[in-house]
């Protein structure tokens, strides 16, 4: 008797021993388990006024009252796991401060969350809603660089051998104004950067109000700086009865003669006829097709300029060429 005892403590020794080493011989490989999931009972208790009942167990809206511990007041288990009001009443649902939570948490719907002001105190996963980070369910705003406004081209630009920074580009260029320019070719072409010889016409390059004299027929005129598009060149003023020369129209601000189509810098290499490889060669330096750059302008290999110029949309400002639809060609 005491014999088969003993053997039966034996064997049930041996069977809790099994577990044992089991596990051990896992080694490090043990079994690991998910965390605890948030506890559905309440973990805090908002400051505000709770909201009245009606001593039955119905709040004053009508939703199931609530006992301050993830229960209903009849005993019941809160219908969303959070002893939150079911019908949608605003009894605990607003963020405020509350018993229970840290310095910094608010209580919403029972359970503590991290304050915020404004998205910027959230994960990225998180928006901030009400003070408190909840899950985003809108895209979340560009959280790139702070726009730092228009950059200039050449703030890192060092150009050398008496060449200068062109605004518009960032590229070295010979000259900024025509004091940058020698005896050869006294004035600078602005819009290029380029220094050249003087010609008295509409829209050429100048230095001085006293170059544009007598340039353009019998009108007024003047050296005129314009910085949209980046050039200095003459311009006739608009004549009492608001003429001006063919080509140009007066403009009411300034009362100058501008160019009805395109800069007066294509307007100029036009009249002269001047020699291009690209379309960008007849406008000023760093223009686009969204401003000042006229596709097709570099035509056979001369800048051309567009039908239109004289008001008339088939006519040219130069007698000796026509229109081909599109431009002025000889």
């Amino acid at each position: 008797m005491a014999r088969a005892h003993f053997l039966g403590l034996l064997a049930s020794l041996f069977f809790l021993a099994l577990p044992l080493v089991g596990l051990l011989g896992c080694g490090e490989d043990l079994p690991t388990f998910p965390a605890t999931p948030r506890d559905l009972g309440i973990e805090c208790i908002s400051d505000e006024p709770a909201p009245t009942t009606d001593g039955g167990g119905l709040m004053s809206d009508g939703g199931p009252a609530r006992d301050g511990g993830g229960l209903m007041s009849d005993g019941g288990p809160a219908a969303d796991g959070g002893g939150a009001p079911t019908d949608g009443g605003t009894g605990g649902a607003r963020a405020a401060l509350g018993s229970g939570c840290a310095t910094g948490q608010v209580c919403l719907l029972g359970h503590c969350y991290a304050g915020c002001a404004n998205d910027d105190a959230c994960t990225a996963g998180e928006q901030c809603t009400h003070g408190v980070c909840v899950t985003r369910t809108t895209p979340r705003p560009d959280m790139g660089p702070p726009d730092l406004g228009v950059i200039d081209p050449c703030a890192d630009v060092i150009c050398s051998g008496g060449t200068y920074c062109y605004p518009r580009t960032g590229t070295c260029v010979e000259c900024r104004t025509s004091d940058d320019c020698g005896a050869a070719t006294p004035v600078c072409d602005v819009a290029y950067g380029v220094c050249r010889s003087f010609v008295p016409a509409q829209c050429a390059p100048c230095k001085l109000d006293v170059d544009c004299r007598g340039a353009i027929g019998t009108f007024e005129t003047r050296c005129l700086q314009r910085d949209t598009p980046l050039e200095r060149v003459c311009v006739a003023r608009c004549a009492s009865d608001g003429s001006c020369p063919q080509g140009t129209a007066c403009d009411a601000t300034t009362s100058d003669c501008l160019p009805l189509i395109t800069s007066c810098t294509t307007f100029f290499a036009a009249w002269q006829r001047r020699d291009c490889s690209a379309d960008e060669e007849c406008a000023p330096l760093g223009s686009t097709t969204d401003d000042f750059l006229f596709p097709g302008t570099c035509r056979a290999n001369v800048c051309s300029a567009p039908c239109g110029m004289t008001g008339s949309a088939l006519e040219c400002v130069d007698p000796a060429q026509s229109c081909d639809g599109t431009f002025c060609v000889p």
